[in-house]
């Protein structure tokens, strides 16, 4: 009815639509359609007023669709909507883009790219913390407040995060307000939850999370500045190190070598050890800090720097060797390691023997120390410990994705009815993640790593095991990844 509340159900109409007249139409009555109504059962309605339907599913597949006989005197506007949940949506955004889609299969289409994506940000976004799903209500009034004059069809966009980090719970505070978010599903969590409201308000609640594909990089803050002072911060780092013009272009024999030969990490004990013995963490603060700022130069290869038999020439610092392993030890842990002679000049010589070589075609000056001198300087949260661990992740995330050798792609869709979840896996596949609403510890929320095995690990875990094994689940929704 809202639909045509201007149009077939205008009050100066000489016969208005009321609601008693659709359910005449349709031959039903208000108690037969409590339990709900069929789109087939509606089309009485569509024939009789010449109404174009379109009904899609889920994945925006056009699933039913009816065509009335129109006349030259006839204009009707096409409803749009979409059928999930056994729920009927009207669907009022983009639909243009809608339009020229129809004849297209949506569905679970992905495709990840063969390059290392490096994402390039010409300004950072201004989050705004919630704390609940009321604070989404004022954030909408503040804002018509502030631009009294803004039309209707102006289309407004909110980057928020949630004051917990627990989108779980928001997410349910969602549905029970009769909403039907989208939500990216990744790395064992919700990363994003999308709401759209009022037709040109959405609102994209992320993940405090720096990286939304990994269970690293866990952050936890509680005011709104000091997760826009560490967003900010995060950004700077990233775009001060991951420079496009200190790319590296490998073919596809290269890669090969790569993920065959790369260095792994070390990994074992040294003597036996029993189940109960207790061991002291060794650690080295910063150490990948550290170790960034040593570097004053790098390689860059491009496709052409190919891997050549070695020659014997003296060992040059960035070029990368394929070293046999004679000897074995702690780092030359392969029967074939890649390394580079910078490396290779502080081991043995009696314990490898080179077999090829790839010499870099560039070689470029970087003054990463003080890119972790500005991160350093800046202050981001008030508390000095939060301040040091804001900062000491920020740097770790970022060190990591320069040695990222994937790209992953997902798409999420949620779902109230298993069965209906269960129909779309079974056409596009994926896995189903069952997600319950309850109340989550904060000892779940906080990174023990950060903090090293000496915080007491093994007796929070523990204490957070048996938290979650007392909570029962009292709602319970499914998501297709």
């Amino acid at each position: 009815m809202d639909i045509y509340k201007d149009t077939l159900f205008a009050s100066h109409k000489r016969e208005p639509l009321t609601r008693a007249n659709l359910s005449s139409i349709i031959g039903k009555t208000e108690e037969t359609v409590k339990d709900g109504i069929s789109i087939t059962s509606l089309l009485p309605f569509f024939e009789k007023y010449r109404i174009p339907l379109r009904v899609f599913d889920c994945t925006y597949k056009l699933v039913f669709k009816h065509n009335p006989p129109l006349t030259s005197r006839d204009h009707p506007k096409a409803m749009y909507v979409l059928q999930k949940n056994n729920h009927i949506y009207t669907l009022n955004h983009d639909l243009k883009r809608l339009k020229q889609k129809l004849h297209e299969d949506y569905g679970f289409t992905l495709s990840a790219s063969e390059n290392y994506y490096i994402n390039e940000k010409e300004k950072y976004n201004t989050f705004k913390m919630l704390e609940n799903i009321d604070d989404v209500l004022k954030v909408i009034k503040t804002h018509i407040a502030k631009h009294p004059d803004e039309k209707d069809d102006v289309q407004v966009s909110f980057n928020c995060v949630y004051k917990t980090d627990n989108l779980e719970k928001l997410l349910f505070e969602i549905i029970g307000a009769g909403y039907d978010p989208q939500i990216n599903f990744n790395a064992g969590n919700i990363q994003r939850i999308v709401l759209r409201l009022q037709k040109r308000f959405t609102f994209l609640v992320t993940s405090q999370q720096l990286l939304p594909d990994s269970i690293d990089g866990q952050i936890d803050c509680n005011h709104e500045d000091e997760y826009n002072n560490m967003y900010v911060a995060q950004g700077e780092f990233y775009d001060a190190l991951f420079n496009p013009s200190h790319k590296s272009y490998y073919s596809s024999h290269d890669i090969d070598i790569l993920d065959e030969y790369r260095t792994i990490a070390q990994s074992g004990q040294l003597k036996q050890f029993g189940p109960k013995t207790k061991l002291t963490e060794i650690d080295v603060s910063k150490a990948y800090t550290n170790a960034l700022q040593q570097i004053e130069k790098i390689p860059i290869f491009n496709e052409f720097d190919i891997f050549l038999d070695y020659d014997q020439h003296e060992l040059e610092d960035l070029t990368l060797y394929v070293a046999k392993t004679i000897n074995g030890n702690l780092f030359l842990n392969k029967k074939f390691n890649l390394v580079y002679g910078s490396v290779l000049k502080q081991l043995k010589a009696d314990d490898y023997e080179i077999t090829q070589y790839k010499r870099p075609s560039k070689v470029k000056d970087v003054d990463y120390k003080s890119i972790v001198r500005q991160l350093y300087d800046n202050p981001i949260s008030d508390l000095p410990e939060d301040d040091k661990l804001i900062k000491k992740t920020i740097a770790n995330v970022n060190i990591g994705l320069l040695e990222k050798g994937t790209n992953k792609k997902t798409k999420s869709i949620l779902f109230e009815d298993l069965n209906e979840c269960k129909f779309f896996q079974s056409e596009f596949g994926g896995k189903i993640i069952v997600i319950d609403e309850h109340e989550r510890s904060n000892l779940l929320k906080t990174n023990y790593c950060d903090h090293g095995l000496d915080f007491g690990i093994e007796e929070k875990v523990l204490q957070s095991v048996k938290i979650l094994r007392d909570v029962t689940a009292s709602k319970r929704v499914y998501c297709l990844v």
